[in-house]
């Protein structure tokens, strides 16, 4: 059995020894990653890596990239959705000053939110911090709902053409 790596295939191929570390001790420093100097080892060990490697590999691409992508399409149809809305709603007039302030504001909200939650996040722990975010957005946006259906029974929305 390899002393170096515990391959019982194969005897390790040791360094010769180097000096004593100090004059007159007669112990020899011993030999430093004989296994990976042994050609029998290097293919068990490189086996090894490869194998992790592909497992790791295998896990993001059948859990982690379609994730990714139902995320990018769903962002990018929200993303559409809002900025379609918001340019049919704004005044003929200040079209783009509208425009211009709402992607200012929806980009400052999502890294204020980010800012927000890691700090709660790292106060308090990530779940919690991520809870009271939800809270806060479904508050908002209740809010928001009741403003709008009050503004809308007051002054309803001429025909778009």
């Amino acid at each position: 059995m390899c002393a170096a790596c515990g391959v019982p295939t194969h005897i390790a191929i040791l360094d010769e020894p180097e000096p004593a570390m100090s004059p007159g001790t007669g112990t020899a420093r011993p030999a430093k990653f004989a296994a990976l100097r042994n050609p029998t080892c290097r293919r068990y060990l490189g086996g090894g890596a490869l194998a992790m490697m592909a497992d790791n590999i295998e896990h993001v691409i059948t859990f982690g990239a379609p994730r990714l992508v139902i995320g990018g399409v769903a962002n990018l149809a929200a993303l559409s959705i809002t900025q379609t809305v918001v340019q049919l709603r704004a005044p003929r007039e200040k079209k783009g000053q509208v425009i211009g302030a709402y992607g200012v504001g929806a980009n400052g909200m999502r890294i204020g939110s980010g800012f927000a939650v890691g700090l709660l996040g790292a106060a308090n722990g990530l779940r919690p911090a991520l809870g009271w975010s939800s809270l806060a957005l479904c508050a908002c946006v209740a809010a928001l709902a009741i403003y709008l259906a009050a503004a809308a029974r007051r002054d309803p929305l001429p025909e778009v053409t």
